[in-house]
């Protein structure tokens, strides 16, 4: 009979050893080396050449983020003091008067006695109409003692027809219910003028 060779068992035991002895110390190793990246913090290198840890990086990215937050947080609001108030809206409102009809218009023209009566012809379509608006409304609140009336053309036809208006806008002065002036055109200077003449 035969019998197969096998080494010593002396020298398999020792190099089974050995063997476990590497794999432990490698092990060791490992745990150690993970023990103790977990314990300091990972380093790299920055452009300069110079050594950062982790945290020295979060502490960098940290202030972007605390920018970006204070950035919005301290958007101003829109400025609203070039903006009219209520209060000023309807001040300006009372001191122009839209007349609803041609008796309405009759009655203003009663009431204004001796005052200068200014009285606004036009059109919600008319172009130049819309862009003297904000300026008869100018005049109206600098000019307190003159009467300004505004009349829709479209709305109050029979005020237009009586007044024989042609175009718009046209601009009727009137004194002690008599009509002394009136232009057509979205003329500033000359309804400027014509208010401090008949005034």
């Amino acid at each position: 009979m035969i019998v197969p060779r096998v080494p010593p068992r002396s020298s398999a035991v020792a190099a089974a050893a050995a063997r476990g002895t590497a794999t432990a110390t490698a092990a060791t190793v490992t745990t150690t080396n993970a023990a103790t990246d977990r314990r300091q913090p990972h380093r790299s290198v920055g452009t300069d050449g110079t050594e950062q840890t982790e945290r020295t990086l979060v502490q960098t990215r940290r202030p972007l983020s605390h920018t970006r937050r204070f950035h919005f947080d301290t958007v101003p609001a829109p400025s609203t003091s070039l903006l009219p108030s209520a209060e000023q809206q309807s001040h300006a409102d009372k001191m122009v008067h839209l007349v609803v009809d041609f008796g309405d218009m009759e009655a203003k023209l009663i009431d204004a006695k001796e005052k200068l009566v200014i009285i606004d012809f036009f059109a919600k379509w008319c172009g130049p109409c819309k862009l003297i608006a904000p300026f008869i409304e100018e005049l109206a609140n600098d000019n307190p003692d003159v009467v300004m009336l505004k009349v829709d053309v479209d709305e109050c036809e029979e005020a237009a027809i009586q007044y024989n208006i042609q175009s718009m806008p046209t601009f009727v002065f009137i004194k002690s219910n008599k009509e002394v002036i009136r232009f057509s055109g979205a003329n500033k200077d000359k309804l400027k003028e014509y208010l401090v003449e008949y005034k």
